[in-house]
Parts: C-alpha cells; sequence; structure tokens
C-alpha cells in the first residue's frame, strides 16, 4: 500500500472519529464545564454557498524519469533537483452547518498553472533540464466541525478526502538534441486533506472565513511519446501536496432564495 493511500485512509478514519464521537463529546469537560456549555456560533445551522481564493504553497514532488528501452533493461532515473512553482487558487462549495457544531460540505477547486524544472544526472541522459506545466483540479467532500462562537469567531477543524484530476503539458528539454517535445497526460488521482481556520459573522447569514489546509494530490505522468512520434522515458511526478491558505465568504441559502 502507498504512503498517499495509507495517509488518506488515516484522513478518512479522522473524518469518521470525529462523527462517531458526536454523542460522546457532549459529556466531555472542556472550558470549565461539558460541551453543552460551550457557547453556540451564530451561524449553527444552516446550508450555505461558499466561495474561497488563496495561495498554494507546493512542496517539491518526487520526480523520476521512468522507461523500459529494451525487455531486460529499465531505466528509473531520480533527478538531482527539482522545483515546483507556488501557484494561486479558487475554490467553491456547498454545505449545512448543523446545531451539534457538525458541518459536512461539497467543494470544487481549480489551482493556476504550475511550472515544473528538473535536473537529472548528465551522464546517464543530455536532456537536462527537463520541465513541464500543471494545472490541477479538486472535487472534495469535507467534514468540519465548528468549536462555537467565542467572542464572534469560531474556530473548527476538519478533514477531505476526494479526488484530484491533473492536466500535465509537454514535456520539455533545453538540449538541442531532444528537440521534439514529449507528449504529456491527464491523470485523475485520490485526494485527502486536513483543515483549520477561523470564522466569523459579518451580517445575518453572512461569514467570512480564514483557513489552512494541507493537501495531497497524488501524482501525474507523461506519455513516452513525443511530437515526432518517438520513443522516450516517461516523467512521473509523486506526492503533489501543498500548504495552503485560504480567505472565503460563506452566506447563508436562506438570504439567498
Amino acid at each position: 500500500m502507498s504512503k498517499t493511500v495509507k495517509l488518506g485512509l488515516a484522513a478518512l478514519a479522522l473524518s469518521f472519529g470525529l462523527a462517531s464521537t458526536q454523542a460522546g463529546a457532549a459529556d466531555l469537560p472542556a472550558w470549565g464545564g461539558s460541551m453543552k456549555d460551550m457557547p453556540m456560533a451564530e451561524e449553527a445551522a444552516g446550508c450555505y454557498v461558499r466561495g474561497d481564493v488563496g495561495y498554494s504553497w507546493a512542496n517539491n514532488p518526487t520526480a523520476h524519469y521512468i522507461g523500459n528501452y529494451s525487455p531486460a533493461g529499465v531505466l528509473y532515473e531520480k533527478f538531482d533537483s527539482v522545483t515546483y512553482d507556488d501557484t494561486w487558487l479558487f475554490e467553491a462549495g456547498v454545505g449545512c452547518a448543523r446545531s451539534d457544531g457538525f458541518r459536512p460540505e461539497l467543494a470544487f477547486g481549480i489551482r493556476g498553472q504550475q511550472h515544473f524544472e528538473g535536473h537529472i544526472p548528465i551522464n546517464t541522459n543530455p536532456d537536462d533540464p527537463i520541465f513541464t506545466d500543471v494545472r490541477s483540479y479538486t472535487a472534495m467532500f469535507n467534514l468540519y466541525y465548528d468549536f462555537g462562537d467565542w467572542g464572534g469567531v469560531t474556530p473548527y477543524v476538519g478533514a477531505g478526502i476526494g479526488f484530484a484530476y491533473h492536466m500535465m503539458d509537454s514535456v520539455h528539454s533545453t538540449d538541442p538534441s531532444s528537440p521534439n517535445p514529449q507528449f504529456g497526460d491527464e491523470d485523475l488521482n485520490f485526494a485527502w486533506s486536513l483543515m483549520a481556520g477561523v470564522s466569523a459573522s459579518i451580517t445575518n447569514g453572512v461569514v467570512l472565513d480564514v483557513g489552512y489546509r494541507y493537501i495531497d494530490m497524488g501524482s501525474v505522468d507523461s506519455l513516452h511519446a513525443d511530437v515526432a512520434g518517438f520513443w522516450n522515458p516517461r516523467l512521473d511526478l509523486d506526492d503533489l501536496t501543498a500548504h495552503e491558505i485560504k480567505v472565503g465568504i460563506r452566506v447563508s441559502v436562506d438570504e439567498i432564495l
């Protein structure tokens, strides 16, 4: 089982673990009394739509140049160094806040183009550096827990599971001996995230939300063929993870209808 899948299952377990402790949590002592005594958020119940903008600080992916030159030989080269650009993000979603503090939500995200550049040992392959661009889209089911209204501010934690869809552009090299761009590819991956943040009521039915998220979006690969029909090793980018900050607005459905 891969590291991505194991960590994803851990995030899923956290989501359902939060839900399974709902009944017992009401009797736990906290803040000088039971959870029943906690102040409830002003936006404690009701469905909403949301929109967020933010910035995604990407971790450098694990990159390899992979291929089979012959049945007896396998090329599996790890890059000496890689860079992967940070980017902006936009997300829209719909959810329902419940009076018990739990808040399930469906959200769809778009991230800007991210540039990859990698350097591999020059003595094993002259294609150096290798670069491409990747665009990523996410569809996530999120489960949050709102801790109540504390002086007009509601802290929360959450976890999400879903899918990431990656689109890799053509793969290029600056080496003049490899002038033909190699075809990129599209990949659908399991994705998971962990979140924390705070929200505050701006006016009746409108909430400002500021949050942090760690997200793992799986991997993306290129094809072997280039535009001239020649065979090439496959570029593999794995562990596409990021730390993200989002700022957004949640608007009650009742205020819209």
